[in-house]
């Protein structure tokens, strides 16, 4: 799927996958980088929960094929509260 952020600022603005939990920051996180930037950033996103980050502020989306849903930290808590940890 691809998403598109308007006002781009390399500076303020990401995407990032949510991998789980993180002690330190609370979210384990892979940053994204962007297909195609402009004045806005095109980014080519897969299934998985996002953290987006923009100049409006901080939103967290859960994509599952073509639809994008956001949804809440809570939500994230429970989905990797009921997961096992995976082990590196």
């Amino acid at each position: 799927m691809k998403y598109t952020i308007s006002n781009y600022y390399f500076k303020s603005t990401y995407i990032a996958k949510v991998n789980g939990k993180d002690n330190v920051y609370k979210l384990a996180r892979e940053f994204i980088k962007p297909s195609h930037i402009v004045s806005q950033a095109t980014y080519d996103l897969e299934n998985g929960i996002y953290e987006i980050k923009d100049r409006e502020g901080t939103k967290l989306i859960a994509i599952k094929g073509d639809k994008a849903k956001e949804i809440t930290r809570n939500d994230i808590e429970r989905l990797f509260s009921e997961k096992p940890a995976s082990k590196k």
